[in-house]
């Protein structure tokens, strides 16, 4: 008897251990888990940021930039606040002339000036500029908004006062004085000395990006003067000569050297190894309507027998000049695109690569065939079709924008590549130079901290959008849908 009762304490302890052992799991797992909170200093979540620029150009225009103040400015304030800064610390606003520009300017130094808060205030402001002016508008109209314009600081309002400019740079300088760090945006303005400038792109960098893409395309590093290279460039008018001026002598700095050792050449003459960075004129086109664009063709490339001049690659410098260059080739009788001139890249591979189900493989562009070998491959009538179809092969075009209504361009391969300011690298060092600064970083050590900041100038990349890019860059990136690419 005794041991029966021992043996039922035996198994009564177990049992009680086991539902405490249960009830121990059950409780844990009915405990939430929490994710710890992310603190960020009081420095950037008290900190004040005002964004003033321009009205936005452009943003219902698929026949414009990409790129507009408006999703440009959107971007940075979404980074700002994943920075730390506080949503309710960041205003945005757009004005349509330098007039709107002060009066709003002139409210946000006189709240600084009698507020009793010692919190970091950064201005971020880009003025606007002379829409008068056909060159001004014709920058803003064809590279955007965010480029370096060669235009005026000046109002287009209604308003008569011609002293808009001079009180601009005076209510800038009060700002600093009231403790705001004024940080410049894509321009810079006579006679005041900005705290920091950032730079998005200007007519050397849009030009450098074109003409280095087309020299990697058609590898120039590796032609001979046997088989070179035939390349022409595109300079319309309309932006202005200082625009076209620094546009020229960049991407001629970068081709120079290729036409000096008779590795590239132009069919229409119109550049060779004795050109200057001041012959930029040679290239010029009155504008970049269409007529004017194929009135340059065809005299570039046509010639007295009536035939057309093989054409290797063509530096177009916007969007909306090499849409009428495409239209122009077609008219005088080229054919092929991208994808004929790289027979490892066809429109079924790009739109699987847009699809996410291949990758686009890029191969050296074949040589122009050789005399040598026409004579040894045809003869008589031969030879003549295999030169005419040598001639009308599709060139490498080169532009800048990335225009919706030119997106189809690029998938099928009519246009090389279009290049584009870099609206992520944009957003995020931007918000990471005001984080610094509110921080109290300066000089060297926030220079250590954003890569892309010397002194204090703030360079933001371009990047170029081809066929095998183009789902990753754009669409992937919401910059547009699937729709707006013609798929």
């Amino acid at each position: 008897m005794m041991a029966w009762k021992v043996y039922r304490r035996r198994v009564w302890m177990v049992f009680s251990a086991l539902i405490v052992i249960v009830m121990i799991v059950l409780c844990s797992a009915c405990q939430k888990k929490t994710t710890p909170s992310v603190t960020h200093p009081t420095s950037l979540t008290q900190s004040h940021v005002d964004i003033l620029t321009p009205e936005s150009s452009n943003d219902i225009d698929p026949n414009a930039p990409l790129n507009t103040w408006d999703n440009v400015t959107h971007s940075i304030v979404e980074q700002m606040q994943s920075q730390g800064f506080s949503k309710n610390n960041i205003s945005r606003s757009m004005s349509s002339n330098l007039s709107e520009q002060v009066k709003k300017l002139k409210k946000i130094v006189s709240n600084v000036s009698t507020s009793t808060e010692k919190n970091s205030h950064i201005l971020l402001f880009s003025p606007a500029l002379d829409e008068d002016s056909p060159r001004s508008a014709a920058i803003r109209h064809r590279y955007g908004d965010l480029v370096t314009s060669t235009a005026t600081i000046a109002d287009n309002s209604d308003d008569d006062n011609t002293d808009i400019p001079d009180t601009l740079v005076e209510q800038l300088r009060k700002a600093q004085k009231a403790g705001i760090t004024v940080v410049l945006m894509g321009q810079k303005i006579p006679n005041f000395t900005e705290n920091y400038y950032v730079s998005f792109s200007t007519a050397q960098s849009i030009a450098r990006i074109q003409t280095e893409n087309l020299v990697k395309k058609l590898q120039l590093n590796k032609a001979t003067a046997q088989n070179p290279q035939a390349i022409e460039m595109l300079l319309p008018m309309n932006v202005g000569k200082e625009f076209n001026e620094h546009a020229f002598a960049a991407s001629w700095k970068i081709l120079k050297p290729y036409f000096v050792t008779g590795v590239a050449y132009s069919p229409s003459g119109l550049l060779d190894a004795h050109t200057t960075a001041q012959d930029w004129r040679n290239v010029a086109v009155s504008d970049d309507s269409e007529s004017s664009i194929s009135d340059a063709l065809q005299a570039r490339l046509s010639s007295s027998q009536n035939t057309n001049a093989h054409i290797d690659g063509i530096i177009a410098f916007n969007d909306y000049a090499a849409h009428h260059v495409i239209r122009a080739l077609k008219n005088m009788g080229y054919t092929g695109s991208s994808a004929t001139i790289n027979p490892d890249i066809t429109l079924e591979s790009i739109v699987k690569t847009l699809a996410g189900d291949a990758d686009v493989n890029k191969q050296r562009v074949p040589m122009p065939t050789s005399p040598e070998d026409e004579e040894t491959d045809t003869t008589g009538r031969d030879k003549s079709s295999a030169t005419k179809k040598t001639s009308l092969t599709w060139p490498i075009i080169t532009s800048f924008g990335v225009y919706i209504n030119d997106v189809p361009h690029i998938i099928t391969g009519k246009l090389w590549t279009s290049s584009m300011e870099d609206r992520a690298d944009i957003s995020e060092s931007v918000a990471l130079l005001c984080a610094q600064i509110a921080q109290g970083r300066t000089g060297a050590r926030l220079e250590r901290s954003i890569p892309n900041v010397r002194s204090t100038t703030l360079t933001t990349a371009l990047f170029a959008v081809s066929a095998d890019n183009l789902k990753k860059t754009l669409i992937d990136t919401s910059y547009i849908t699937p729709a707006d690419a013609g798929l």
